[in-house]
């Protein structure tokens, strides 16, 4: 199993927009699935090779579940960027951990480890897709903002 870095972390949030304003004053750079309202669309910022994701809990599952026991927003998912899902599958069916079926994503497979193996956050594994493997990150970028329907992508 071979860990090549951490993909991205996520925060479970409630008052979205003004969340987002907060990101967007700091100056990042900013995604956003162009297919969905404001109020339910995913965020993803870059910091460095990281990404931050914000997710809005009217219309992220996993982060509504997550916040449902926690009294604020806060962060609620980490993911690892891996090379190869099935090995890492492999190693922890080893281990005796089991996994939940990998899902497809625009930026590749992944899965989460729920809070009975992580504590309180979910833990993920991604592999990304052929499309940005091996690609710097602004030609990563670009990629997304094109499978979301964008021409391009501006700091806010």
């Amino acid at each position: 199993m071979k860990i090549t870095g951490l993909h991205h972390v996520a925060y479970a949030v409630e008052n979205y927009k003004r969340v987002k304003r907060f990101w967007r004053q700091l100056g990042f750079t900013f995604l956003q699935n162009q297919a969905k309202t404001e109020d339910e669309a995913e965020a993803v910022f870059w910091i460095g090779q990281v990404q931050i994701q914000l997710h809005p809990t009217v219309s992220c599952p996993l982060a509504a579940v997550w916040r449902e026991n926690h009294t604020r927003d806060d962060l609620y998912q980490i993911c690892l960027e891996v090379e190869n899902l099935d090995d890492v599958i492999d190693h922890l069916h080893r281990a005796g951990i089991r996994t939940p079926e990998p899902e497809e994503t625009c930026q590749g497979r992944q899965f989460y480890l729920d809070k009975s193996y992580t504590g309180e956050y979910y833990l993920g594994f991604m592999e990304l897709n052929q499309m940005l493997k091996n690609k710097q990150i602004p030609e990563q970028q670009m990629t997304i903002a094109r499978m979301f329907g964008l021409t391009g992508l501006t700091p806010e």
